[in-house]
């Protein structure tokens, strides 16, 4: 009679822990420069061109094989049209880049002022 680790699948070494998980999730790319790339509808020769460099290195900035450090980020973040916070942290096809772009130019001094007026289109519950 089969006992419960005995129908665990086994490895080709026969270790049920060595076994790779056939369910993992793909991994999530290092930053978004690609996305942001492809949403201005440029292709890696192309950003390359813009920004004085090959379209190799642009390619290892979007795997992660080479840094996006400080320098790159402030050179390609005006060639693509956005900040360069916004490579790291932002897919441009999971927010609105405009919305974006539109808040960071609003002046410092009125940004309370638009904060709260965004706030107004919050969904909120009722009392009944």
């Amino acid at each position: 009679m089969p006992t419960p680790a005995s129908s665990r699948r086994r490895s080709s070494t026969g270790e049920p822990w060595l076994t790779p998980n056939q369910e993992a999730e793909p991994t999530r790319p290092p930053n978004n420069l690609r996305a942001w790339r492809e949403h201005r509808g440029l292709n890696p020769g192309e950003l390359a061109k813009k920004v004085g460099t090959t379209a190799q290195v642009i390619a290892d900035l979007e795997s992660g094989a080479a840094e996006l450090s400080t320098k790159w980020l402030s050179t390609l973040a005006p060639a693509l049209g956005t900040g360069p916070g916004f490579l790291l942290e932002f897919d441009p096809d999971e927010m609105n880049p405009e919305l974006l772009d539109t808040v960071r130019a609003i002046p410092k001094e009125r940004r309370g002022q638009a904060l709260q007026i965004l706030k107004t289109f919050k969904p909120y519950n009722r009392l009944r």
